[in-house]
């Protein structure tokens, strides 16, 4: 580990001894965790770790990846596909141009610069004064910028963060040049290359999991109004996947026009007429 990973290592531990004593952290913890085992959270959650897992395994296999990356693989693992989720599930923008947005945001300069930094880093002793001075300028920054009462403060702190910034960069460049005999190896290319893999083999499973939540959300109805037998509902959703397939768009307002008429719908001609309705 690097003294930057030493310190984001040791700055969560000393967070973790001190919240966690206290009774309205450990209620508000106990609240997320118990939200986070709904059944679809679980589901999602642990099929990106087994479409993950299965991606590493194969980029073993070829030799791209190896222990070494591990840091990397686990933050993209935990925090890298949350970001993706969670920007799909904010999106409305139901066509395949979500995805080469998402592609191109996850894969762009920013990114490369973010792992490039975040090899070459400072001592020990900055680096646990350097994490704690980047999330409270994150914070800050994002306080400012959702509201308008603070909103004067925002170009100073964006000049702050630009400059740390720049700081982190002259420091990774110096690095770079310091250690050239083993910044230019293969294994370098591997691990800058690496964030913009992972998120390339991700976008398939993040695909299937939008279309498995919308058609989700699509069945809520079936479940509400009348009471439908099982045969119903299935013969329902059937109906939906071949009307609709992967035309994510066109499923998006049937749900929220014609599909509240399922509501009602307690026969296969009934769904049938609601599906006719929609084309």
């Amino acid at each position: 580990m690097n003294p930057r990973q030493i310190a984001i290592v040791a700055w969560g531990a000393i967070a973790l001894v001190a919240l966690v004593p206290k009774p309205e952290i450990r209620r508000s913890i106990a609240g997320v965790v118990k939200a986070m085992m709904a059944r679809q959270l679980v589901i999602a959650a642990v099929g990106s770790l087994l479409w993950n897992a299965a991606v590493i395994y194969a980029l073993h296999c070829v030799g791209f990846w190896n222990a070494s990356l591990w840091w990397d693989t686990t933050v993209f693992v935990l925090i890298g596909t949350l970001a993706l989720v969670w920007r799909m599930m904010e999106e409305k923008d139901y066509t395949h141009s979500f995805f080469v947005k998402a592609a191109l945001t996850n894969l762009g300069i920013g990114v490369l610069l973010e792992t490039f930094v975040s090899t070459y880093t400072f001592g020990l002793v900055t680096e646990l004064v350097l994490v704690p001075w980047l999330f409270l300028l994150g914070a800050m920054l994002a306080v400012a910028q959702s509201s308008d009462q603070y909103r004067s403060i925002v170009k100073p702190l964006t000049f702050l963060v630009s400059v740390t910034g720049l700081a982190m960069l002259s420091r990774a460049v110096a690095g770079a040049i310091a250690d050239q005999q083993n910044f230019l190896t293969m294994q370098t290319l591997q691990w800058l290359l690496l964030p913009f893999v992972l998120t390339a083999a991700f976008l398939p499973y993040l695909f299937a999991l939008r279309v498995w939540t919308n058609y989700e959300l699509a069945c809520i109805t079936l479940k509400l109004g009348e009471k439908k037998s099982r045969k119903v509902r299935w013969y329902a959703v059937v109906k939906m996947l071949l009307e609709f397939g992967w035309n994510l768009s066109r499923l998006e307002r049937f749900r929220t026009s014609q599909g509240n008429d399922l509501r009602s719908a307690t026969t296969r001609q009934a769904v049938d007429e609601v599906l006719e309705r929609a084309t």
